[in-house]
């Protein structure tokens, strides 16, 4: 009977630790090992992106990994036709779960991002799947099926379903700056805050800086700054400081979790920062 009971706790442990995934956080970004399987079992570092509706695969990555590229059925990408190749992983292993028949699209991240780029990115497709709580304290992503936790602070997110000009899957944020409205996604893959095309702010300073995106490769750029920018979102305050933006959203990189463990429940959306 004893042993019975041990062999049914061991399980019980294996199971868990296989029902969760170690992250680290590089240059503000969040990086996870996730399993590709293709015709051989390829264990990838990967970035959490959660300004990136499907998930995203280096070319040469996916080349050398025997996937067949679609380059005849180009995707969308978060909502504007960049005419980007796409290709199916049979499946992915992410936080102790198998995901079959993954579609993913395909971009030179190597020669976009340079150093930062990853081999792969787990977009909002898989991320959507299950609440996810990011713990700070064990460094694990753990998938969550608990309440909420008193005092932490409770941030609704809009369905992009009712409003054409969100991309889909996207943590979009109804905000107010000086009493006025501006949408902001919550972009795990952004390096740093920016702010949307049209907001009228003074900037407080120019800089140099690194920018990149999925069109335009990393380079150093003079950009506007502006500090200690007072914002309100689902009734709670928070301070940042910004860069200029090109998109009418703004951009909030992990900034806005300030190195707390929080929770994304895409069913509820809600991004519940722990305090």
């Amino acid at each position: 009977m004893n042993r019975v009971l041990l062999v049914i706790l061991f399980t019980f442990l294996f199971l868990s630790v296989k029902g969760q995934s170690a992250f680290s956080v590089e240059d503000g970004f969040i990086y996870t090992n996730t399993v590709i399987h293709t015709d051989k079992e390829l264990e990838v570092k990967s970035m959490i992106d959660t300004g990136c509706s499907l998930c995203l695969i280096d070319s040469t990555f996916a080349d050398t990994s025997g996937l067949n590229i679609l380059n005849d059925e180009k995707q969308v990408v978060n909502g504007k036709k960049d005419g980007l190749p796409t290709c199916i992983v049979d499946s992915i292993e992410f936080c102790g779960k198998l995901y079959h028949k993954v579609p993913c699209l395909v971009a030179d991240l190597k020669g976009i991002f340079l150093e930062y780029a990853p081999d792969f990115i787990v977009g909002g497709d898989i991320l959507r799947d299950r609440p996810l709580k990011f713990n700070r304290t064990s460094m694990m992503i753990e998938p969550f099926t608990g309440k909420h936790e008193k005092g932490s602070i409770i941030l609704k997110w809009k369905d992009y379903k009712s409003e054409p000009d969100i991309p889909a899957l996207f943590i979009m944020f109804e905000t107010s700056i000086n009493g006025q409205k501006y949408n902001f996604a919550f972009d795990t893959g952004s390096k740093g805050n920016k702010l949307p095309i049209d907001i009228q702010l003074e900037p407080t300073d120019t800089i140099q800086k690194e920018t990149a995106d999925i069109n335009n490769k990393l380079t150093v750029k003079q950009q506007k700054e502006y500090k200690d920018v007072n914002m309100r979102i689902s009734n709670h305050d928070f301070e940042f400081d910004f860069f200029e933006g090109k998109k009418k959203w703004g951009l909030l990189s992990l900034d806005l979790v300030n190195e707390h463990s929080f929770i994304i429940n895409y069913k509820d959306r809600t991004l519940e920062i722990l305090q």
